[in-house]
Parts: C-alpha cells; sequence; structure tokens
C-alpha cells in the first residue's frame, strides 16, 4: 500500500522541491542587503516636497513636482530657490547668471536737460516787407520799364510812365495857385496823397512845359515779385500794378507735430539747413506761433525769422529745422538766453534788453516772464537715467536698481518718468543722484522675476504703483493756488486719519470735503486742475463706500494721485507730510500712505495693526 500512495503523490513533490530550491537561492542572493528604514522614505519624500516647480510663462502656477503647467501646458521648470533674496522686488543672479545676461549698468546723474526737434520747413517771403503799387487816380499806362517779375529795383527807380487826365488838371491847378497859399496847399496834399513825391511835386512847379506823362517811381527796395500792368491797358483807381518783396529777411515756417507743441517757445534759437547749401547753418529765431493746428496735418506752423542778405536764400526752398529746448528739472521749457529781456505783446519778433516800446506798433514792451517763457531753473537740475534703463507697462515704469554688484542684487524700482530729453528720460520719484540702474539686460532681468513671481512689469507692488504723471508748470501755483491746495491735501489726509482711526463715516466726511475744495480750484490753472482731475472719482467712491475695507482699497488710489502733487509743491508746503510703508498691507504686497503727523497710524488696519510700517520719506515744508 504504502509504494502506491507514494507514487500517487509524485508531482506534489515536485512542486514542494521547486518552492524550497527557490527559497534557498533567494536567501542566498539579497542576504546581504538591508531593507531600507522608513524614516529613509520618509526623508526623501521630504526633500521633493522641498522643491517648487514652475512655469515661465505662467509664474504664478507652483507645484512641488514636475509636470505640465495647467494653463498652457509647457513643461515646468524647476526653481532654483538657492537664489531667492527674500524679497519680492530684489532679484538675486549667480555670477554665471549675470554674465548669460550681459548686464551693464549706469550711474543716475543730474545735469543739464536738452530736448532737440528736428522739423521740416519751407522758405517764404516776409509778408511785412512786401509792397504794393497802385493806381493813384484813372489812367492809362504809356510805357513800362519794369516789363517782367524779377527785376530788382531800388527806391525812387522809375518804373513806368503813366497818363491821366486828373494828374493833368491837378497840375494845372498847382501852377494856377501859385499865389494863393491856402488852395495852393490843398492841390499839394491832393498830389502827394495820390503818391506823387515831394521831389515830382516840385518838377511840376518849376517845368515851364508840362508833360502829359506822369512817372511811377518804386516806393521801396526789393524784388519786383507781381507785374500786372501791361502797356496801353487803362486802369482804374486802385489797381494793382505791381507787388515789391525785400528779401534782406525771409520766413521759414517750420511744421510743429501736435505732440512737440508744448517745447515751443517765443524768442528761442533754431538752426535752419537747405539742400542748396549742405553744411551751412542759417540761425534764426521763433517769432511767432500759429494759434491753429491745421486739421489735416495735425501740425502746427511756427514762424521763424532768417536773415538773407547775402540773397542765397530763394522763398519756396525746403529746409531743415533743428530746436534745442533747455528743460527745467520739472520738465518745463526754459530759455537762459532771454533772462531779462522785453518783448513786444502784439510783435513777439521785437525783443530788447530793457523796457521801450515795440518797433512795429508802439506798444510798451512788457518782461518776458510775464507772457509765461521761463528764463532760470532756480538753481536745481534734473534728475535723468539713460534711456534704455525703463521698462514700459502702461502708465507704469520700472527700472533696476543695482543694490549689492559683488552679490549680484538688482531691485526693481518702480519711478515717476517725465519728458524724454537726449539723455533719456527725467526721473522725479524713485531713485537718487549716484544710483546705479541697468542700462543692458534689463528685459532680462524683468523676466526673470517674472518667473519667481517678484515685482516686475507684469506684476506690480502696491509699494510704488503710481497714477500717469501729468506734467504740471510751477508758473501756475501762484500763492493763491497753493493756498487752496494746502487746504486739498489736508483733507485728503484726513481721510487716511479716519480710517487709521476705523471711522467711515469720517472718512466719508473728509473725502465730501476734499471733493468740494477740489471743485474749487482756480479753473485757469489747467495743468492744476488736469492733475487733480484723478481724484474725483476716488472721492466719489470713498463717500458711497458702506464698507471700511472697500475705502481702504480706495485710499491707496487716492494717495497715488498725492504723490504726484507732493512733487509739485516740494519744498512750497507749509506742512511737513510723512510718506510711511506697510508691507502687510493687501496680502503682503504692501502699500504706501501719506499723513502728517510723525506717529504712525496705519489706516490700512487701523486698531488692529495701528503701528505696522515705517517711514519712508518725509516731504519737507517751505524753508523760511
Amino acid at each position: 500500500m504504502k509504494p502506491a500512495l507514494i507514487e500517487n503523490n509524485k508531482p506534489y513533490m515536485s512542486l514542494l522541491a521547486v518552492f524550497l530550491v527557490g527559497l534557498i537561492t533567494g536567501y542566498l542572493l539579497f542576504a546581504g542587503h538591508k531593507p531600507i528604514p522608513a524614516s529613509d522614505d520618509h526623508s526623501e519624500h521630504k526633500e521633493e516636497v522641498a522643491q517648487i516647480w514652475t512655469c515661465s510663462m505662467h509664474p504664478e502656477v507652483r507645484q512641488n513636482k514636475q509636470g505640465k503647467c495647467p494653463k498652457c501646458f509647457m513643461d515646468l521648470i524647476l526653481l532654483d530657490k538657492s537664489l531667492d533674496s527674500g524679497n519680492p522686488s530684489v532679484l538675486k543672479l549667480s555670477d554665471a547668471a549675470r554674465e548669460l545676461a550681459e548686464v551693464r549698468t549706469a550711474e543716475v546723474f543730474s545735469g543739464t536737460a536738452t530736448r532737440t526737434l528736428r522739423l521740416p520747413g519751407t522758405a517764404k517771403l516776409d509778408e511785412t516787407r512786401v509792397k504794393h503799387v497802385t493806381a493813384w487816380v484813372g489812367g492809362r499806362i504809356e510805357k513800362l520799364y519794369v516789363n517782367y517779375t524779377g527785376i530788382p529795383v531800388i527806391q525812387g527807380d522809375h518804373m513806368a510812365e503813366f497818363y491821366s487826365p486828373d494828374l493833368i488838371a491837378a497840375r494845372e491847378e498847382l501852377v494856377n495857385t501859385a499865389g494863393n497859399e491856402s488852395l495852393h496847399r490843398a492841390v499839394v496834399e491832393r498830389l502827394l496823397r495820390w503818391g506823387i513825391s515831394s521831389q515830382q511835386i516840385e518838377q511840376f512847379k518849376s517845368q515851364k512845359v508840362q508833360n502829359e506823362l506822369v512817372t511811377i517811381n518804386s516806393p521801396a527796395a526789393g524784388i519786383v515779385i507781381e507785374q500786372t500792368a501791361r502797356e496801353g491797358m487803362y486802369v482804374n483807381q486802385g489797381t494793382r500794378l505791381f507787388s515789391i518783396a525785400d528779401m534782406n529777411r525771409l520766413w521759414l515756417i517750420a511744421s510743429v507735430y501736435e505732440r512737440d507743441i508744448q517745447w515751443l517757445r517765443y524768442g528761442q534759437s533754431v538752426e535752419c539747413e537747405f539742400e542748396a547749401f549742405p553744411g551751412i547753418i542759417f540761425p534764426g529765431v521763433i517769432s511767432f506761433i500759429s494759434p491753429v493746428l491745421a486739421a489735416d496735418s495735425r501740425t502746427v506752423d511756427a514762424r521763424i525769422n532768417l536773415d538773407n542778405k547775402n540773397g542765397q536764400l530763394k522763398p519756396g526752398m525746403f529746409g531743415r529745422v533743428t530746436i534745442k529746448v533747455s528743460v527745467g528739472p520739472g520738465g518745463e521749457v526754459i530759455n537762459p538766453e532771454l533772462a531779462g529781456k522785453w518783448i513786444s505783446p502784439m510783435h513777439p519778433e521785437v525783443i530788447k534788453d530793457g523796457p521801450g516800446a515795440c518797433d512795429v506798433c508802439g506798444m510798451a514792451l512788457v518782461p518776458i516772464e510775464s507772457i509765461g517763457i521761463k528764463t532760470n531753473s532756480d538753481g536745481n537740475q534734473p534728475l535723468i537715467v539713460p534711456e534704455s534703463a525703463v521698462l514700459w507697462s502702461g502708465p507704469r515704469s520700472i527700472v533696476f536698481r543695482e543694490k549689492d554688484k559683488d552679490n549680484g542684487l538688482y531691485e526693481a524700482v518702480e519711478v515717476l518718468v517725465g519728458a524724454r530729453v537726449d539723455s533719456g528720460y527725467l526721473i522725479y520719484d524713485g531713485l537718487e543722484k549716484g544710483d546705479r540702474v541697468v542700462v543692458e539686460g534689463a528685459f532680462k532681468l524683468d523676466s526673470e522675476q517674472q518667473i519667481r513671481a517678484g515685482n516686475s512689469m507684469m506684476s506690480p507692488s502696491r509699494d510704488t504703483s503710481l497714477q500717469e504723471f501729468t506734467q504740471l508748470s510751477s508758473q501756475e501755483i501762484s500763492p493763491e493756488n497753493m493756498k487752496q491746495l494746502e487746504e486739498l491735501i489736508k483733507s485728503c489726509l484726513e481721510v487716511s486719519e479716519k480710517l487709521a482711526a476705523d471711522d467711515l463715516p469720517g472718512a466719508a466726511e473728509a473725502a465730501g470735503k476734499s471733493h468740494e475744495q477740489m471743485m474749487a480750484l482756480d479753473p485757469a490753472a489747467v495743468s492744476l486742475t488736469t492733475a487733480v482731475a484723478p481724484m474725483m472719482p476716488i472721492l466719489l467712491k470713498i463717500q458711497a463706500s458702506t464698507e471700511i475695507a472697500a475705502a481702504r482699497e480706495n485710499l491707496f488710489g487716492l494717495d497715488a494721485v498725492l504723490r504726484n502733487l507732493l512733487m509739485l509743491v516740494k519744498g512750497k508746503l507749509s506742512f511737513e507730510i510723512h510718506e510711511n510703508f506697510c508691507p502687510m498691507a493687501f496680502n503682503n504686497k504692501g502699500a504706501t500712505w501719506f499723513q502728517s503727523a510723525a506717529d504712525l497710524a496705519n489706516p490700512y488696519f487701523g486698531a488692529r495693526m495701528l503701528k505696522c510700517g515705517s517711514t519712508r520719506k518725509v516731504w519737507d515744508k517751505e524753508k523760511r
């Protein structure tokens, strides 16, 4: 029986043998290897979580593992946390990254600012130097001495012989009234009004036999530019016979584009060039600016007086006009050459060293500063950065300031940019003289900031977001305007004080008072009212706010407009204003606010964090 049982279980015995052989082999192969501890698995997971993957196109996308961007499906890239500066406005670059970005910096400087305008122009006759010769009385042209245009004449040259029965009768009357002084004088005056010269009248008296023809002489020197008289032609009184132009002075009419009108002033010196005389500069002076803009070309005509005593220039020549405009620290046009000069209000081409009368119309001259021409910069010089340093994003302007060259630190700074001049842009706020800014490689730095979700063109900091700057003229800030503007600024500061006290009704009331004071500003100060205008919708929103959070959101916009006004009245205030910064406002994006008191009173948090923030700047009152 036993042999039969064993025989029946042979298949199972074979399987058991295979299992035992495999067990022994596995033990021999893996006996020297230790299992991975659970703590090591945890460490590996922890290291993986520390990695951040982001999208180069959408830097706001952050994931802790590699994959695809959920917005554009591009491959995510690993963010190098070792280069994180800890400040969203500051970018840290390694030596290799700086070399790859080819970063080059330049110093912010202050100095003379010049804006060069290049305009097309056309030479024309000086209309004030064109004389017309007309028939004094009816008659017939018997002979022409000037029988074509272009003939040069001098004063007194004969131009034509004229036959007139009225003149013959007057000549006879002149001789017949020789003994009657009153009648004789009346005849002489009649002949003078007809254009007969005193010399010709004396000839009439001395001639024994009266000639029936009268000679028409040139009343001025110049070139005959029009000749309508023909021999044998009968003309009536007042018919124009000749036109004579003095070409010793010409006008150059320059076409000024609409965007450049703001840079023009009477008395500015210009340089003109013509194709016919390459390399020769013809100096001139702006004597008139048209008050009307041409609708078709969108240009304004500026008239330039050119000396042409040598007769080189011809009317109709095309010229190129170069105007070098001196720009003051506030973006205003200045003309130091005209300091202390006096000008005619009706004929601005008449400029003299002192008071007197206009040579053309006899009006009293006025100081040149009285017609809005500024002749000095008050000893200040504008702050300028190279053009390539500024990155634009709508009304916002960004530059990268070099914080630490050795450690590769560059800070994204939002600046208040003024006019473009030849050497760059005027800077009104955000930088100081001596700062170094990136002039090459700025776009690459901004791209890196976007990848790291730092402050850049596309993601502004609430700290320095500014409204578009409106160029203002300090001459519009009269003592009366300054007093009104100070009252407006104080009311705006009161809005901030009420929000710091968590007083929404008080903030709304202060906004209403600010609105009333804004509407009471002198409407004649056009630039001032234009700069203040952005306040209106902001103040109305604060007035209508039912939640204090909404009022605080609008306070940020109000303070942005206030910054522009403070730039305008810098150094002219009768009180101090403190500019403070809270880094935690608006979800840690940061925001500035203004207050008159030195003690911090945060309007964005109120009593919750009243002292959160720091004072960044004190806008000084006027030094008396």
